[in-house]
């Protein structure tokens, strides 16, 4: 009897188990699985299906901004250009927060960059800046984000602009003169790049990074002598890039001397009968090797 009741409990746990799962697959799907299923769709390239999906969440739920941007990525990749801008913009009018529309617009901004939309990358990234034009604490942040987005599109001059403008701004960092140094020495602009990269030393004298760009800078317009100084005390400073193009400035150089065969080989012997297997001797070659008076860890 008893082995007879057990059997009918676990029977009975089974059949309420299905039926749970047989009543839950009867449930209508919340729209947050519908997008689910649509994103996975669209990762795989399924876009029609992916379409059909994205509908019925928005159906469901039409104030959702991340649901216009996913259709919209989709409605593109159907070569439907119209719609699929009108949910760019959808996505960004729904945006019910800052932080929100701040997801959106970069997420946009790296998709019109991904498809080689440049006009509208940087349509956005004006609005992302305007975002945040009163909030000082993201407004650094945001600009020096827009920044490198020019510079991925290749609009250097903007990317400038704005760190000059940041430069204004923030006249205690030497961040965004050093940023701009960099620019300049890409660009080959030497004598623009040293102005920016003194500049950035001036205010922060003891950075190591600045001390050893500008003497790199030096370099550059070929002035060992002014490099020399900035080298050596960004070395000093713990810098290893800067302690190996010091360490090379100031060996010293010296000469041990060889006999020139006549051959165009040379010879550590001296002697008329240096080179007796090599046409004679043509004289004497003095061959140069440093001596180096730091080292570097």
């Amino acid at each position: 009897m008893t082995k007879k009741k057990s059997g009918k409990g676990c029977l009975i746990v089974i059949g309420i188990f299905f039926m749970i799962g047989f009543i839950g697959s009867l449930l209508p799907k919340a729209e947050g699985d519908i997008y689910a299923e649509a994103k996975s769709k669209y990762t795989y390239s399924e876009y029609t299906e992916a379409l059909t999906l994205i509908n019925e969440a928005i159906i469901r739920d039409s104030t959702n901004s991340e649901y216009y941007e996913l259709r919209g990525k989709i409605l593109y990749k159907l070569q439907d250009t119209i719609h699929s801008k009108e949910d760019f913009k959808k996505t960004l009018f729904f945006a019910t927060t800052d932080s929100i529309k701040d997801s959106r617009i970069k997420e946009l901004i790296a998709w019109d960059i991904q498809h080689g939309k440049e006009e509208e990358a940087k349509e956005l990234l004006q609005k992302e800046i305007q975002l945040y034009k009163t909030d000082s604490l993201q407004h650094i942040e945001v600009v020096e984000y827009a920044a490198r987005k020019y510079l991925e599109i290749g609009d250097t001059l903007e990317t400038i602009n704005l760190y000059k403008q940041l430069n204004e701004e923030y006249k205690h960092s030497g961040k965004f003169s050093n940023k701009l140094g960099i620019l300049y020495s890409q660009m080959q602009k030497n004598k623009n790049a040293l102005a920016e990269f003194k500049k950035a030393v001036e205010i922060e004298p003891n950075n190591d990074q600045f001390l050893y760009n500008l003497g790199i800078s030096y370099l550059n317009i070929g002035s060992k002598r002014r490099a020399k100084p900035y080298l050596k005390k960004a070395a000093e400073l713990g810098n290893s890039d800067a302690c190996r193009e010091y360490r090379e400035l100031s060996a010293k150089t010296h000469y041990y001397q060889r006999t020139k065969c006549c051959d165009g080989t040379t010879s550590s012997a001296s002697g008329r009968g240096a080179c007796s297997h090599h046409r004679g001797v043509c004289g004497i070659v003095n061959i140069p090797y440093k001596v180096y008076t730091i080292e570097c860890h």
